[in-house]
């Protein structure tokens, strides 16, 4: 079947179209998402570009400087906002310089070749040489999230950009063959229209596919933190620590847990107000953040209770952890305003047992020698 540049343009330019409605319509419902509003403009720009090329007349015929500059620039500056747009979501800096050369490369190398050769030819094949370089810069962010996760979702849109490149690296080589005396089979503007229909769909299609990960992966961290302190919830940690668990043998790893309540801490409330408790939690999280190491869960479990998962720990490695939180407590300048607080933590500690499938029972115990502790005078460590 013979190939119609002119269908194909029309159809480039409904499905841009229906691209740009959908994400113009996500991001209206929720404004926060600028990177949702960059890839409906950038779907509305290479829309625009496909109409001025339109109005062209024929699609395989060159477009002139003027025309030639501004279709370019219209698909240039659209690919460029869907690159701003992942440097939105990836919550990365935008580069002005760079957004300039990407959104001008294609624009500026047609007309300046044009100009300088008058070969209608090499012009095309610089316009899509400056396409390729921006594609290639979109694909390294799509495949370095910061977070270093590769998702599927990432991957494909990487592969449609990749594809991108290599159709405009042979668009740009059909475009100088038909300067010669044979004519190749294809003409290079319906090739390239004719990639950009399977290239958009995929690429597009990937960017919806991200920000509905986006969506349920801030869905999972609200189900699963703690607003104020940011930490892990009670589901959140025994989540976690059920991965730990997952070995029955009994060379499974030692596994302690630790129960700390924070000493006095309804007197802090009722002296001083919510607010300050609230401060003394927060500040008290970050002092268990650094005390706990990397591997190690820590959780707010109620009130002032925080809870700790500790993989790798018996019994006497938790001990000396826990000793060293109590003493970071004890030393810690609690205030409320100008007047020092001078708070305590009781911590009581357990080992997860052969055989428990959870950790619910060592956190049990745990409880239990906190209670211990707390009747022994508070500001102890109590196995």
């Amino acid at each position: 079947m013979e190939l119609d540049g002119h269908t194909l343009l029309v159809s480039g330019l409904a499905m841009r179209a229906s691209y740009a409605l959908v994400f113009l319509a996500m991001w209206l419902r929720d404004r926060g998402d600028l990177y949702l509003r960059d890839w409906g403009l950038s779907a509305t720009l290479i829309a625009a570009g496909f109409l001025v090329v339109l109005m062209n007349g024929a699609p395989e015929e060159y477009l002139g400087a003027a025309r030639g500059f501004l279709a370019y620039g219209l698909f240039g500056l659209g690919l460029t906002l869907l690159w701003v747009g992942l440097r939105r979501f990836d919550r990365r800096p935008i580069p002005p310089g760079l957004v300039a050369v990407s959104a001008l490369a294609a624009p500026v190398a047609y007309v300046g070749v044009l100009v300088a050769s008058g070969t209608e030819g090499l012009a095309f094949a610089a316009a899509f040489v400056g396409f390729s370089v921006g594609c290639l810069v979109f694909v390294g962010d799509l495949l370095s999230p910061p977070d270093r996760r590769r998702l599927a979702s990432r991957i494909v849109a990487a592969g449609a950009f990749l594809v991108y490149v290599a159709g405009f690296v042979a668009a740009a080589m059909l475009s100088l063959a038909e300067a010669g005396p044979d004519q190749p089979p294809v003409s290079s503007e319906v090739l390239a229209l004719a990639l950009d229909q399977i290239c958009s769909l995929f690429c597009n299609v990937a960017l919806l596919a991200l920000a509905g990960e986006r969506a349920r992966s801030e869905l999972e961290w609200l189900a699963t933190r703690d607003p104020l302190t940011g930490l892990l919830n009670r589901r959140g940690l025994l989540l976690a620590a059920s991965r730990h668990l997952a070995d029955p043998s009994p060379e499974r790893p030692p596994l302690a847990v630790l129960v700390a309540d924070i000493d006095a801490f309804k007197l802090v409330n009722d002296s001083h107000g919510h607010d300050t408790g609230d401060a003394v939690l927060m500040r008290f999280a970050t002092i268990a953040r650094g005390i706990l190491g990397d591997r190690d869960l820590v959780a707010r479990y109620g009130g002032e209770e925080f809870t700790g998962v500790l993989p790798g720990s018996d019994l006497e490695a938790a001990r000396r952890l826990a000793e060293r939180l109590r003493h970071a407590v004890e030393r810690e300048p609690f205030s409320a305003g100008d007047i020092p607080l001078g708070l305590t933590v009781s911590i009581g500690i357990a080992t997860v047992g052969p055989g428990e499938e959870s950790i619910l029972p060592a956190v049990a115990r745990a409880d239990a020698a906190l209670y211990v502790a707390k009747q022994s005078g508070r500001n102890r460590v109590v196995a």
